[in-house]
């Protein structure tokens, strides 16, 4: 992101990742809020991972200071083998 390692992993623990639990927090109330239309559409699923589980996996399934890789197999952040 910025090109310093150290840099990166700083801006990434005081400014990415409590935006990131900000994003799990809003994304979770929209959730709620979707449910009672996705429940008939059967997307559900779709819905959770893409409001919740992404946002989840980039603020805690991700090296500190990597923007682009999450999980232990280091697949592109968003792209979740699931």
């Amino acid at each position: 992101m910025l090109g310093d390692r150290g840099s990166d992993m700083a801006a990434d623990l005081l400014i990415v990742r409590p935006l990131g639990l900000v994003g799990i927090m809003i994304g979770a109330g929209l959730f709620v809020v979707s449910l009672p239309f996705t429940l008939p559409t059967g997307s559900t699923g779709e819905a959770a991972r893409e409001m919740v589980g992404e946002p989840f996996e980039y603020t805690f399934n991700r090296p500190i200071g990597d923007f682009n890789h999450c999980g232990a197999d280091r697949h592109p952040c968003g792209g979740a083998p699931y």
